[in-house]
């Protein structure tokens, strides 16, 4: 495929994502009014889930294919991309305001989950208990974040659904509404793969096409093109002034990727094993990002922070590339 087709393709990608994506937000605010949910919860359990498909579907293609290790780098490169390069813009963009009961818990979450994966991978230990405390805490994060929907609805969010929220949908009857989101939230899910996939599609042959090493493809660029959900995503968020919304699709993607995904990728055998560097930057962004977030506690994110996310990016993509030549 020519240059200028695989960019072609890459603009379509790009506008079928952004339109998805401005229809996720705009009917989780909407299903969050009706179900008296906190918009942190649906985006952490939804929203973060759909943005997630593209990870899913690079992961069984790459296992379908025997590369293993091709699957475990587009995942650990999604969650360092997710805390580097998509949080930095997102707070460069909007500069979220933190909440100060359900995001820090969240965010202890991902680092107990983090620190869970890295544990076990360094220790050795085998697949089948991997898989069991991955799905455990997975599990245990689910139900939990029920229990803060419940508990957030009577007091911290209880001031969201005092007035309905703007919608296209306003004109709708009450259940025809509901019926409504729940079809768009499904099309707009499907938005998000169809569009990632197409971006993915156009990111890999660009690589290809401009001389690439495909030993660092999962970890970088497939990595970066399957988080082209999650920042557009937030942007979008931001644009409409959802902060909980762009917080929680990070968090739910990360908690996801590790929770959900590794231990898919844990039946493969042999079981591919991540590059010391790779777990070392994972530390590294996701300390940053956690305390980023929990300093932030109650106030605006600064946007210096934003950008010191974004620097770290580059030296992990700068970092892997030197090595790699």
């Amino acid at each position: 495929m020519s240059l200028t087709s695989l960019l072609i393709q890459f603009g379509a990608g790009l506008a079928v994502v952004l339109l998805a994506a401005d229809v996720l937000i705009i009917v989780t605010k909407e299903l969050a009014y009706r179900w008296k949910i906190s918009p942190l919860i649906l985006s952490l359990l939804i929203v973060a889930f759909g943005t997630n498909l593209p990870e899913l579907t690079v992961l069984l293609a790459a296992l379908g294919n025997g590369d293993g290790g091709l699957a475990l780098g587009n995942i650990v490169g999604s969650n360092i991309s997710n805390l580097t390069l998509v949080f930095g813009l997102g707070v460069l963009a909007a500069s979220p305001r933190i909440g100060t009961t359900k995001t820090p818990k969240n965010v202890l979450m991902l680092v107990v989950m983090t620190v869970l994966f890295v544990t076990i991978r360094l220790l050795g230990v085998n697949p089948q208990l991997e898989i069991a405390a991955l799905l455990g805490v997975l599990t245990y994060v689910l139900i939990y974040q029920y229990v803060l929907g419940v508990a957030g609805s009577k007091s911290e969010d209880k001031k969201l659904f005092q007035h309905k929220p703007h919608s296209f949908l306003a004109a709708i009857g009450s259940q025809g509404s509901v019926l409504a989101s729940l079809l768009l939230l499904i099309g707009a899910v499907i938005g998000l793969v169809v569009g990632s996939n197409t971006l993915v599609g156009a990111v890999q042959g660009l690589s290809v096409a401009l001389g690439v090493a495909t030993s660092v493809l999962g970890l970088t660029l497939v990595a970066t093109a399957t988080s082209l959900p999650e920042l557009v995503t937030l942007l979008v968020a931001g644009s409409q002034r959802q902060p909980k919304i762009m917080v929680g699709t990070l968090i739910g993607s990360n908690i996801y990727n590790l929770g959900l995904f590794v231990p898919i990728i844990s039946f493969f055998r042999p079981r591919p094993e991540p590059a010391l560097l790779d777990v070392f930057y994972l530390v590294v962004t996701t300390s940053l990002f956690a305390g980023i977030v929990l300093s932030s506690t109650g106030r605006q994110i600064p946007r210096k922070f934003g950008v010191l996310a974004v620097i770290v990016y580059f030296i992990f993509i700068g970092h892997t590339y030197f090595l790699t030549f």
